[in-house]
């Protein structure tokens, strides 16, 4: 062989192969389509829609189910009073044990700005777990008095039962350590 047969002229070669060269480009950057609906949503907005579909459940253990689903609550119930707030702090903060309640104790949010906002616009913490009162409707008499004798009995028996903040500061630095 000589020397010419061994040379490619590369402009002629390019030219040549232009419309392959093209296709092959295109077909890179182009990225491969996602045949399932679920692959074509992102990570974050993918979820298991069909783990807790009640309709692939026999029917002879959907009552079991019920009834076991119920009683989780129930237990819950039993082992801590819940402030009637208790959804909304435990979305936004940690929650500690103190008498037998779960209470607010430290924010999960890191930023300060939300306290220079309190200064300014003030603040509302749900205390409820102080006291507890109960109050009962005398069904026999249905008389008004007796109902405003009866709170105001209660009002002073809860007046009598409220924690003092010394006790309150001990436990909670009792249960942090």
């Amino acid at each position: 062989m000589s020397e010419q047969e061994k040379e490619i002229d590369a402009l002629k070669f390019i030219t040549a192969r232009e419309f392959e060269i093209k296709e092959m480009e295109d077909s890179l950057s182009k990225s491969t389509k996602k045949s399932q609906l679920f692959q074509r949503l992102p990570f974050y907005k993918r979820r298991r829609t069909r783990n807790y579909d009640t309709r692939n459940t026999p029917k002879i253990h959907k009552k079991y189910l019920k009834k076991l689903y119920l009683n989780r609550f129930r237990n819950r119930k039993l082992k801590f009073n819940y402030l009637p707030t208790h959804i909304w702090y435990a979305k936004r903060f940690k929650m500690i044990d103190l008498f037998n309640s779960k209470l607010p104790y430290k924010r999960n949010i890191k930023s300060d700005k939300f306290i220079y906002k309190s200064l300014e616009r003030g603040f509302i913490f749900d205390e409820s777990f102080k006291r507890i009162a109960v109050f009962k409707r005398n069904e026999i008499g249905n008389r008004e008095d007796e109902n405003i004798n009866t709170i105001k009995s209660m009002q002073m028996k809860m007046e009598k039962k409220t924690v003092n903040e010394e006790e309150l500061n001990e436990k909670l630095h009792s249960n942090i350590q």
